[in-house]
């Protein structure tokens, strides 16, 4: 077989070595998850019994990152008779010796739990591909590290790929494997300016993010650690979050997303193309109203349309009332407001959300904001990274919160966006992020 593998010079050191833990870290668009992805493929051709698990903090995020990368990978290197995929659960399996990918998340306990127990019908685990690493916890990266055991046959070997932007210089990825010298560490940075494949736009993009945002810049631009507290959702750009108003068409689904409070009543209402785009439309944002008076106007500025098709809303809601015995949900219910149930896992949503808000391949991300959404262009980009647990927003003032909150609670309740990404085979079918059920054969 005559392979032809795009590839940048600055990852062959990365191909060569033998290390235990290799860790990637650069800027947005440097090539090192695309590079990654291409080369886990040749190994798995190459090496019978390896098996690789690929790791997000929240297991659906694979299916818009590490999945979709493998499957854009198998176009690119034209191995589509040699490798096959399933989308429920997600597996890619090299079917002449049955190497094996699967995906896994370290988010709840059923899922570590579910990494605990993996196991392959060909072979062993051999190789893990923590992507977005700087999401995970320490205890996450031990759990995974303790999987990799046991002895191997000559030609085989245990690897940890780590890859990710440098978000924070008090990160421990920095203190457990940068600041310390280690045998078993192999350390590598990469830039956009290393990929010969970006396209000039993408430079253009970088320049101006280098004069209208420094820090930002030289995070995702030039792949230096960044500053710990610092914009939680550091891919806030108003230019590119913020669209033009446009009638949206009568058989796109409209949803309203909701927090309340007494000191806070926000709502958004949020429609979903066909294709799987999100635009915030219409905000409703007002302290100081009770129950009732919050669901009326909900109702009545919320509710324009016949087609309205659910209205997402935190837990507490259905917590009853001593005096009463009702909730506020009931109370929703009887103004012709009723409500559904969502997690209120706040670092779930989190995630969730900055899915939606990063930049796909055609430089557009998946949300987009009219800008009669004041209250929430003003507050997604004010907050911060908690600088004890950047995984989680820092404590700001309450004020701050309301509407990001009522976002939250919509993508919480949503599969990760899944864009169509160069080369991706015709036969994954996509519909609002969600990958067919049924198996795909390349």
């Amino acid at each position: 077989m005559n392979l032809i593998v795009p590839c940048n010079e600055i990852f062959r050191p990365v191909h060569r070595t033998r290390a235990r833990y290799v860790v990637l870290k650069g800027s947005a668009g440097s090539g090192k998850s695309v590079d990654t992805a291409q080369m886990y493929l040749l190994r798995l051709l190459s090496d019978p019994g390896r098996d690789l698990v690929c790791i997000r903090k929240i297991d659906d995020a694979n299916r818009s990152s590490t999945f979709a990368e493998i499957l854009a990978a198998v176009k690119r290197l034209n191995l589509d008779g040699y490798f096959s995929a399933r989308s429920d659960p997600l597996s890619v399996t090299c079917v002449h010796n049955r190497n094996t990918v699967l995906f896994r998340g370290v988010y709840t306990p059923a899922q570590r739990e579910k990494l605990k127990s993996i196991t392959f019908p060909h072979g062993k685990l051999t190789d893990v591909w923590i992507e977005e690493a700087n999401e995970l916890d320490p205890e996450d990266f031990e759990l995974i590290d303790d999987r990799l055991r046991g002895e191997l046959p000559p030609n085989l070997f245990y690897q940890i790929k780590l890859t990710f932007n440098p978000v924070s210089a008090n990160h421990w990825l920095k203190t457990r494997f940068f600041d310390a010298r280690d045998p078993s560490v192999f350390t590598h940075h990469s830039t956009y300016r290393d990929n010969r494949f970006i396209d000039a736009a993408f430079h253009q993009r970088m320049e101006r993010r280098r004069t209208q945002d420094p820090d930002g810049y030289r995070v995702y631009g030039l792949g230096e650690w960044g500053v710990s507290g610092g914009q939680y959702f550091s891919e806030w750009r108003e230019s590119l979050h913020v669209c033009e108003p446009f009638a949206i068409p009568d058989d796109w689904r409209r949803y309203v997303t909701l927090d309340y409070g007494l000191d806070m009543c926000a709502s958004f209402l949020i429609a979903l193309s066909p294709d799987g785009h999100a635009y915030c439309t219409r905000e409703f944002y007002e302290p100081g109203l009770i129950i009732s008076e919050a669901a009326s106007s909900i109702r009545e500025h919320m509710f324009p349309y016949s087609r309205t098709y659910q209205t997402f809303a935190p837990p507490d809601l259905w917590n009853r009332r001593q005096d009463s015995g009702r909730s506020a949900a009931d109370i929703f219910a009887d103004c012709g407001v009723p409500l559904t149930r969502v997690p209120n896992d706040r670092v779930s949503g989190w995630y969730a959300l900055r899915e939606w808000l990063k930049p796909q391949r055609d430089g557009f991300p998946m949300l987009r904001i009219f800008p009669n959404c004041v209250n929430l262009i003003r507050t997604l980009p004010a907050l911060k990274r908690d600088p004890g647990y950047p995984n989680d927003v820092a404590d700001v003032p309450h004020e701050l919160t309301h509407a990001p909150d009522a976002l939250r609670y919509f993508f919480a309740s949503q599969p990760y966006p899944v864009p169509v990404l160069p080369g991706m085979p015709e036969s994954v079918q996509l519909y609002r992020g969600r990958f067919a059920k049924s198996p795909v054969l390349f």
